[in-house]
């Protein structure tokens, strides 16, 4: 392989892993506090629909990409009241949440949406000196803002989880529930803030697949990204340094189908199973890899003591 397609290919990777990586830390997030949100993918699906219509309304990159935040976060409110609140069955209602945000992006699609054309994409910058090292410098150093970003984020989250009172909360809540309601903290109310960060941060990796990729909308853009962002989390054994690194995997396994299908032995196969390749190298990195321990109370719903009895 050249160094221009090693080049091409890790640029690519990492350019395509933003939107997982987003999504991944949000999960994290909201995984520490206890719930399990399958809904991750219809968030990112709602939220790459709000970057475009923001843009189709005459914003611009920024606008777009801030506006996905709350709107993560108003569907990480509807989540948490029927994950926390309702205390439904999370795998069930996350699932139905991703049919629901299906339907209504794909109608507003059709309305608003279908025959737009490209959006703006975000532009990229080089980051001085460092983008001048070979194969590396073009690859991590010369990207997109929304890249840069997401890898401070990353560091705020360990902050955030390891070294403030709201990530005791956190980790109080999704392991150890009881004896932290005993210890004086609220669980219900921290389940709620998990979500709403956690969803806000999916929403923006969702807006990512329209401002750095797509360019533009389509039914289903996401394709499976937020189902990708929960083996990652895995992958990642919920710590955000290897999640960095489980999203760029992915992203590189995503950009490498991308050559595969330009070379003369991929052309007698269906187009499909070179799609399918990041999805399926993502799935044997998580079974090759440790098992990741999930946090003990994750997935059950909470009582507090007042509602008991």
């Amino acid at each position: 392989m050249s160094q221009a397609a090693l080049v091409t290919i890790l640029s690519t990777g990492v350019l395509l892993a933003v939107p997982v990586l987003w999504a991944a830390l949000g999960e994290l997030i909201v995984e520490k506090s206890g719930t399990l949100n399958l809904g991750v993918e219809g968030v990112m699906l709602i939220g790459a629909a709000t970057a475009a219509l923001v843009v189709k309304a005459g914003a611009g990159f920024a606008a777009a990409a801030l506006v996905s935040l709350p709107v993560g976060a108003l569907c990480g409110a509807v989540l948490a009241y029927l994950y926390v609140s309702r205390r439904t069955d999370q795998i069930v209602t996350g699932i139905l949440f991703n049919l629901v945000a299906l339907g209504l992006t794909t109608t507003l699609f059709a309305r608003y949406l279908n025959g737009v054309g490209e959006v703006s994409t975000a532009p990229r910058y080089a980051v001085p000196l460092l983008s001048r090292i070979p194969v590396v410098g073009p690859s991590l150093f010369t990207q997109t803002p929304l890249f840069y970003l997401s890898v401070a984020a990353a560091v705020l989250v360990l902050l955030a989880v390891h070294g403030t009172w709201f990530g005791l909360g956190l980790l109080s809540a999704g392991e150890q529930p009881r004896a932290a309601e005993t210890a004086g903290i609220d669980v219900i109310r921290v389940r709620w803030k998990a979500l709403l960060a956690g969803n806000a941060l999916a929403g923006l990796g969702g807006a990512c697949i329209v401002l750095t990729q797509s360019g533009a909308f389509l039914p289903n853009i996401t394709n499976g990204q937020g189902y990708i962002a929960l083996a990652v989390v895995v992958l990642g054994r919920f710590k955000p340094a290897y999640i960095v690194l489980g999203a760029v995997f992915f992203g590189i396994a995503n950009a490498f189908q991308f050559q595969l299908q330009s070379l003369p032995f991929a052309q007698g196969y269906p187009r499909q199973l070179w799609l399918a390749l990041p999805y399926i190298a993502t799935i044997v990195a998580v079974t090759l890899s440790r098992s990741a321990r999930y946090p003990a109370a994750v997935g059950r719903p909470y009582v507090p003591a007042t509602r008991r009895g």
